[in-house]
């Protein structure tokens, strides 16, 4: 019995250490994503700006 226990209390701990590691890459992809977003946004409003001048340009 107490050799089951071993081997239960070693596969939470393995389980708990692959979570673990899977939160960190979660982690580290949130923090990319919104480093991402932030260049998106703006790249978008450059491109808004842009074509605003463009349009209030005369020929």
């Amino acid at each position: 019995m107490r050799h089951h226990d071993e081997n239960i209390e070693q596969k939470v701990a393995d389980r708990t250490a692959e979570l673990m590691a899977m939160i960190d890459t979660l982690t580290q992809t949130v923090n990319e994503l919104r480093v991402a977003r932030v260049y998106a946004e703006a790249a978008i409003l450059a491109k808004s700006q842009s074509l605003t001048n463009m349009s209030h340009e005369r020929p």
